[in-house]
């Protein structure tokens, strides 16, 4: 990946793992771009894609950019889930920047559902390790947001991982791509399950896969 003039190690790394995590989430969602193609979009080159891969391109390094590691955002303040849902979905979407709509009833259950999982997360004396795979799968679960929750949800794990001690420039959405069909393929089963242990397990496995890929790019 090309270097970046008169940058910091440390930012070139988290350039580039942001740059990785672009390409990876997008490609979860079906927007098969490659590495190059997302650097070129980033710096306004002409890229043969549609106007909204572009959208989505540009829409997604922002809001990896948004993850400073000097001042990262609190996971566990949902206005700050409503302003990278915005930045994700900017132009891509009807309803940006807020939680689904739907009637009454089941509205208010979505984001008391919502509201208890982030306070379970925020509390519980569970290993944060296990409590950001149970917060990723049950997001994706809950689905807050009529469209974007995968993109939420692997963010927002690397964020409450680095609220521990993992790197924010861990690669996780390109651990969870090199094994995209098995994601997917866990998710339904621990939905039919009506458990997450065999979700937890996998993302396990993909937080350990991005840690390595990590220290690789560190050792460069």
């Amino acid at each position: 990946m090309a270097n970046m003039p008169h940058i910091h190690a440390t930012q070139q790394i988290l350039y580039n793992s942001h740059i990785r995590s672009v390409r990876s989430t997008l490609a979860i969602e079906d927007i098969p771009l490659t590495l190059e193609q997302v650097i070129d979009i980033i710096d306004n080159q002409y890229v043969p894609c549609t106007q909204s891969e572009i959208r989505a391109a540009k829409n997604a390094y922002e809001a990896y950019n948004l993850l400073d590691i000097y001042n990262p955002p609190d996971p566990y303040i949902t206005v700050n889930m409503l302003h990278f849902h915005r930045v994700f979905m900017a132009g891509l979407a009807k309803e940006v920047g807020c939680f689904r709509i739907g009637t009454a009833p089941s509205a208010n259950l979505m984001l008391r559902h919502l509201n208890n999982l982030i306070e379970w997360v925020n509390l519980s004396d569970e290993h944060i390790l296990i409590k950001s795979c149970v917060f990723h799968y049950e997001f994706m679960c809950i689905q807050p947001f009529s469209a974007g929750n995968g993109l939420v949800a692997r963010l927002w794990q690397v964020l409450l991982l680095y609220k521990w001690r993992m790197p924010m420039g861990l690669p996780l959405a390109s651990a969870v791509c090199n094994r995209q069909q098995e994601y997917f393929d866990i998710l339904t089963i621990s939905n039919k399950a009506t458990g997450s242990t065999k979700f937890i397990e996998f993302m396990l496995q993909a937080i350990k896969d991005a840690a390595v890929e990590y220290d690789r790019e560190i050792a460069k």
